[in-house]
């Protein structure tokens, strides 16, 4: 059996403190965790679209960065919200992603992502997202970005 990676990866307004906690449970579960970190990332500072393109590369660098060092073809990731909604962007946009286990938390992906042709097509190969019926960060993320969705409130369509 190969290497286990998990990338993690947080949520605007916040730095990642649930990271913490889960990176030794990855380790004691056999993954070399990355819980990645792209700094305080303010809620006015997410609305132009070119400051939510700037931490998309950065992810992306990352991403690559961690499959060259490791030697593997496709990580699991966890993400929370915005962290959700690059690894959904990065999914979409470049079609040499790849990814193991996919698990969302509080997501503002696009409720309409497809999720089915990404695993037909090998590039996810099982997805789980969380979603709180009660959150309303997604759906506000929604009214306010164009790119962004209310997943982690109402679910995939």
């Amino acid at each position: 059996m190969g290497k286990k990676v998990a990338i993690t990866i947080h949520g605007i307004r916040a730095r990642g403190e649930w990271q913490k906690q889960l990176t030794p449970i990855l380790a004691w579960h056999d993954f070399i965790p990355y819980p990645l970190d792209y700094g305080r990332f303010s809620a006015p500072a997410f609305l132009p679209k070119f400051q939510r393109e700037r931490k998309l590369a950065w992810f992306h660098n990352e991403y690559d960065r961690i499959c060259n060092q490791e030697r593997i073809a496709r990580p699991s990731v966890i993400a929370h919200s915005f962290g959700a909604y690059l690894v959904a962007q990065l999914l979409e946009r470049y079609s040499e992603v790849k990814c193991d286990k996919v698990i969302f938390a509080g997501s503002i992906a696009n409720e309409s992502f497809d999720w089915v042709d990404a695993i037909v097509t090998n590039r996810v190969l099982c997805v789980r997202n969380e979603y709180a019926t009660r959150d309303i960060w997604p759906a506000v993320a929604k009214r306010v970005i164009s790119d962004a969705g209310n997943s982690g409130s109402s679910g995939f369509i």
